[in-house]
């Protein structure tokens, strides 16, 4: 999911589990085809808050198995990256298991 530049002071509240794919074949790639796309990113945005009593889990265990046995052809995906924005908060979550990352800052 991507959030960019939506209106201002949003908040995204995760009161369940937010759990990525296994599927790695699935798994998007970005714009560029580079790289596999983040689970969660917000670029360009002010006052955006994600919070809950919730988890966002990366189900990382496959794909760092795939990673040290250098079957990956693209960079593992970020669990959250947050690029060019302002006001960001993130309260009250469970974020583990990442492919790659929990949280990138960008």
């Amino acid at each position: 999911m991507i959030c960019q530049g939506i209106a201002n002071n949003v908040t995204l509240q995760i009161d369940g589990v937010l759990a990525a794919s296994t599927r790695i074949d699935e798994w998007p790639l970005d714009w560029g085809g580079n790289d596999y796309m983040p689970l969660l990113k917000v670029t360009k945005s002010f006052g955006f808050r994600i919070t809950g009593q919730g988890a966002i889990d990366g189900k990382g265990n496959k794909w760092w198995w795939a990673f040290l046995l250098g079957e990956l052809e693209f960079k593992r995906p970020i669990l959250l990256e947050i690029d060019e924005s302002q006001n960001v908060q993130i309260s009250n979550l469970a974020i583990f298991d990442a492919p790659r990352f929990n949280i990138f800052l960008g």
